[in-house]
């Protein structure tokens, strides 16, 4: 069987934790590709000719992997220059030959980047005749020297507003890079983020958790109705957030009561759990790089279901929802996963899923997050032991790519 492609991105942050653009990252059931061209040959094939450009990028630009063989040929000039991003991957030397195709990319529109560099003076004095070519530097803060980097800043008059730090995984790291006045950032904190410690959770989002337990236990709906209209600024942002592009209602909804009984008690718990991903209750349509990460871990554990149980239940499919949209409230609330769970009316499938406990659910969220780390051995354990069509995982994993592109531009709109 041929080996099967798995696309997957990583965001790009600003200062503010808004998305800048993403890095295309392939994965495949060997693990591995035989050389970096192979590699970015395979993203640019998969994601221009099977996916589609609009499709896997939505609002943002992308960073893509290039070495010195792909862009000396002719395969670069298929990369839209108003989408792709050219990071060339660090080399020992700049030959006469790369310093050419460099500025004739340079001029022709190309946005060019070096790729996550250990950024010292000596292994950037190779890239001081095209420095001035590339827009972005990427550094890679795990070799980096910190402390040493403005040195480097002043030996080659760089602008902070050129450097993108990469392979962040802890906050430590990130506040040191915001220190030295950086303000473009890449790495598994943004894109998984790190579990706040006694962190104050403000009142509106409080106010959301206990109108959910409201509405999955067997609470009235007057009594719902009432809670709602004991704070006026939440009735408000959750009517903009359902009147909102994101979701197509054909008349706009104008009353609590209205949301009520027209969505119905889960559903509206459902998008009452996303509203409180957002930064802030107070401005709900924004769409941070950890509201996306949920929807795109709701959608993934409904339709991967779909894949291995196809006469699922509605009640199975709203609690596969409810784990990809809990699954993550720790990083949001502060504390235990287990102690939060304890004190929401939720079944024990769900909270069993998430803490771990062995089931079909507990396996297709391991799978989720093992594509969002890019573990091939779990992704191959999975589709074998359910069966499952590489071909159907990989339109899922596609088909959710999309459902984030279409959220997120409507939260836009």
């Amino acid at each position: 069987m041929a080996s099967q492609f798995f696309l997957g991105r990583q965001p790009i942050v600003d200062i503010d934790g808004k998305i800048f653009a993403y890095e295309l990252l392939f994965h495949n059931e060997k693990s591995k590709v035989d050389n970096n061209r192979q590699a970015t040959s395979t993203v640019v094939s998969n994601v221009l000719n099977k996916f589609g450009t609009s499709q896997v990028l939505g609002l943002h630009k992308a960073f893509v992997k290039v070495d010195y063989d792909f862009i000396l040929h002719d395969l670069v000039y298929n990369l839209p220059k108003d989408k792709f991003i050219l990071s060339l991957l660090d080399l020992e030397s700049i030959d006469e030959k790369l310093e050419e195709r460099i500025l004739k990319l340079y001029h022709d529109g190309y946005t060019l980047a070096i790729n996550d560099i250990n950024f010292n003076i000596e292994n950037m004095k190779k890239y001081s005749r095209v420095l001035r070519y590339f827009e972005y530097i990427k550094i890679d803060t795990t070799t980096t020297e910190l402390h040493s980097v403005t040195d480097v800043l002043r030996a080659f008059n760089i602008k902070t507003s050129k450097i993108i730090t990469t392979k962040i995984e802890h906050e430590a790291t990130k506040n040191s890079c915001e220190e030295l006045g950086f303000g473009l950032f890449q790495g598994f904190y943004f894109a998984k983020p790190n579990i706040l410690k006694n962190s104050f959770v403000d009142s509106e989002k409080l106010a959301v958790l206990k109108i959910v337990n409201m509405l999955v236990s067997e609470a009235s709906l007057d009594d719902i109705t009432a809670t709602f209209e004991t704070n006026h600024t939440l009735s408000i942002q959750l009517l903009k957030f359902i009147n909102s592009g994101a979701f197509s209602f054909r008349n706009k909804i104008s009353s609590i009561n209205h949301v009520l009984t027209l969505v119905g008690r889960f559903p509206l718990a459902q998008w009452l759990m996303l509203l409180i991903y957002s930064k802030s209750v107070n401005n709900s349509t924004e769409a941070s790089p950890l509201l996306l990460l949920v929807k795109s871990r709701t959608v993934l554990m409904q339709e991967t279901l779909k894949l291995i149980k196809p006469n699922v239940s509605k009640t199975e499919l709203s609690e596969a929802y409810f784990i990809g949209v809990f699954s993550l409230i720790d990083a949001l609330l502060g504390g235990v996963i287990e102690d939060i769970l304890d004190d929401m009316n939720i079944s024990d499938n769900i909270k069993g899923a998430i803490v771990g406990k062995n089931s079909t659910y507990a396996d297709i969220l391991t799978f989720i997050i093992a594509n969002e780390e890019r573990d091939d051995n779990y992704i191959k354990y999975f589709i074998e032991k359910y069966e499952l069509n590489p071909n159907e995982i990989e339109h899922v994993l596609l088909e959710s790519i999309k459902d984030i592109n279409t959220f997120e531009e409507a939260l836009n709109m």
